[in-house]
């Protein structure tokens, strides 16, 4: 479960990035031949706007068997009115653009304004000079003190309202309860 969980990040967060990226000119002609191999069918005219047509309702699952059929687990997708779009699931090509590289992979200003309803101008939508004060608030919330106080902070809580009055309604009523459906609870 954790493997399709982190397989389906790694795609949507790539399919964001890639599409806004697929446009510019950071992609040299060699990288844009390697790529094309990969591309699936689509028309001249019309790029792949059939094929999604197809696939609008299941989109996610679309482009996870595109990207398992794939050698390099990258795709390429070209659609009628919108910039050609790369998506990949490819780890090594995703820490590229999100770490190693990461100053070449500008969000941009499409991307900023598709999302900038939903995203705001946090860390997520931003680019440059913004990207990193928001990266180094951010990263004061996520040292391990502070997420080892919170961890603490929720079991405490959890315990105390969730999972004492059980054990004592069970201990009240000499019930037998099954402990690992009880604690299978506290997992989700």
């Amino acid at each position: 479960m954790a493997d399709i969980s982190l397989l389906l990040s790694v795609i949507i967060l790539g399919f964001l990035i890639l599409s806004l990226l697929s446009s510019s000119s950071l992609f040299s002609n060699k990288i844009h031949l390697k790529l094309r191999k990969f591309a699936f069918y689509s028309c001249p005219s019309i790029g792949c706007l059939i094929a999604f047509y197809k696939n609008r309702r299941r989109l996610l699952d679309w482009y996870t068997e595109l990207l398992s059929q794939s050698e390099t687990q990258t795709i390429v997708v070209h659609r009628l009115g919108a910039p050609r779009t790369i998506v990949t699931a490819n780890p090594d090509s995703v820490e590229y653009i999100l770490k190693t590289n990461f100053a070449n992979f500008p969000k941009g200003k499409p991307f900023t304004e598709l999302l900038g309803d939903f995203l705001g101008l946090g860390i997520f939508n931003v680019d440059g000079e913004m990207w990193s004060i928001q990266r180094k608030l951010a990263s004061h919330e996520f040292c391990a003190k502070s997420l080892r106080e919170f961890v603490v902070e929720v079991l405490e809580d959890e315990v105390e309202s969730r999972l004492i009055p059980i054990l004592d309604d069970a201990a009240e009523n000499d019930r037998i309860i099954d402990m690992q459906e009880v604690l299978r609870r506290f997992c989700f």
